[in-house]
């Protein structure tokens, strides 16, 4: 396992405590110890979930780009391409909603017509209906 450069200055503390305080059953030594035991554990347990996950990483660009070879220097840029779309999706989302609600403002009222062009609009919506069942199905 390749040493961190904290790991390396909680090893000399430790290595420090026990010249200068020689006594085995030292609780400052023995808790150390446990924390370096339960850092190198959890070292190994990061460095696997950085291996899978990279690998997942480099299965999206395979997927998307169909060419790993030309992604290989920068393995993140399919982020930035994901945003760059999810952003594009979002502006033509709202822009269709703002095209689907019309606001009709009369002198007193203001409510939101929406326009569906599959149902046949109503020449004057203010005016009641001759079939109001035929608008709602």
């Amino acid at each position: 396992m390749e040493e961190f450069e904290g790991q390396g200055y909680v090893q000399g503390a430790v290595h420090f405590a026990g010249l200068v305080i020689p006594i085995r059953g030292c609780a400052f030594t023995e808790s150390m110890h446990k924390f370096m035991k339960m850092v190198e554990e959890e070292i190994l347990r990061i460095q696997a979930q950085e291996g899978v996950a990279l690998s997942l990483v480099k299965e999206i660009i395979e997927y998307f780009h169909g060419n790993l070879s030309k992604e290989e220097a920068h393995p993140f840029r399919i982020f930035l391409v994901v945003r760059d779309f999810l952003t594009v999706l979002d502006r033509v989302s709202k822009e269709v909603s703002m095209i689907n609600e019309r606001t009709i403002v009369s002198s007193a009222h203001r409510f939101l017509v929406l326009v569906n062009p599959l149902l046949p609009q109503p020449l004057n919506p203010m005016l009641p209906q001759p079939l109001p069942g035929l608008y709602g199905k």
